[in-house]
């Protein structure tokens, strides 16, 4: 239901980048978390997002699985034809993601972004990174990282394609790129 928030805990792959686009255009709240995330950080990020429901690949901790209650497997998630997309069920300013911190040190679980922020965000990288319709951009970091994220709204708005680039085959990636 709009409103609700829907935990991500999966690497980089063109499927979260659905999940997660899905969850904004269904005016869900995503919640990124780190696979590798320690265990005990990932519940309290999913706690104090209200998270019932996480999305999940095989990397994901399974006590965070345990604590969502409802989990689907990313792998597993139908695939829904184009013409049958919803229509953009959120105000600009509604809560569109909840950005996890990357250290503990803070105690601060998490910072509610809007969807204006994300496309604004999205704006300013139109403005100083402009690409060509047909372009390649590159997924090259945790898509938990909201740079990635908005990087990739953009690329995908701007008819283009994003490459998603596993860590270790990072120098053939770019090379195929």
């Amino acid at each position: 239901e709009p409103g609700t928030a829907l935990g991500i805990s999966a690497r980089p792959a063109y499927r979260w980048s659905v999940v997660d686009l899905a969850t904004h255009l269904a005016g869900i709240v995503s919640v990124p978390i780190y696979p590798d995330q320690d265990a005990e950080r990932a519940i309290a990020v999913e706690t104090t997002a209200g998270v019932d429901a996480v999305v999940v690949d095989d990397s994901a901790n399974e006590r965070v699985r345990e604590a969502a209650g409802t989990v689907f497997d990313i792998d597993s998630l139908p695939l829904g034809e184009r013409d049958s997309l919803p229509g953009f069920d959120a105000e600009p300013g509604d809560a569109a993601t909840v950005v996890p911190p990357l250290g503990d040190e803070s105690g601060i679980l998490g910072c509610a972004v809007t969807h204006r922020n994300l496309l604004a965000a999205s704006a300013m990288l139109g403005e100083q990174f402009p690409v060509t319709r047909g372009s390649t951009g590159t997924c090259l970091v945790p898509l938990s990282h909201t740079f990635q994220r908005v990087a990739t709204y953009y690329l995908w708005d701007s008819g283009s394609s994003v490459a998603y680039i596993p860590p270790d085959e990072l120098t053939s990636g770019l090379e195929t790129v």
